[in-house]
């Protein structure tokens, strides 16, 4: 059973990352093709920041 997390959750660890300079493949706890993955993709790249 997969838990539910917030797009808030997910920007800041997106963020965090991006600042660490970590790269994303590494940062990102989800698989890349999941629905939280592709979230993950979208904030790190900075898409969604308004």
């Amino acid at each position: 059973m997969s838990d539910v997390v917030s797009f808030e959750h997910i920007q800041k660890l997106a963020h965090d990352a991006r600042v660490a300079g970590t790269p994303i493949e590494q940062a990102c706890p989800w698989p890349m093709e999941s629905p939280a993955g592709q979230a993950f993709t979208y904030a790190y790249e900075g898409r969604g920041e308004e």
